[in-house]
């Protein structure tokens, strides 16, 4: 199994890298939590200065939709609804 964040070091710079292609890096939670478990790593590091977060050829896609698990019709109107209580 890849990891889904890589972490790599040079001097004083971390690059932590998502590692979703598949998904284009769309968040979902094992996404969420080995990036935040990483980024919880580095900032107890006091040699580090510099963090570059990137995401290969697609950096990230957002919200990955498909690990809700709702069918498309229900998740069109939930954000219709949401859409709509927004006083934009």
């Amino acid at each position: 199994m890849q990891n889904i964040v890589v972490s790599e070091r040079h001097d004083a710079v971390a690059v932590v890298t998502l590692n979703r292609p598949e998904r284009r890096n769309a968040l979902d939670s094992s996404l969420v939590a080995a990036l935040a478990e990483t980024l919880r790593t580095l900032q107890a590091d006091r040699h580090l200065r510099a963090l570059v977060l990137r995401g290969g050829e697609h950096f990230c896609a957002g919200g990955d939709l498909s690990s809700l698990g709702l069918p498309a019709l229900e998740m069109r109107n939930a954000m219709t609804v949401g859409h709509e209580s927004c006083a934009c």
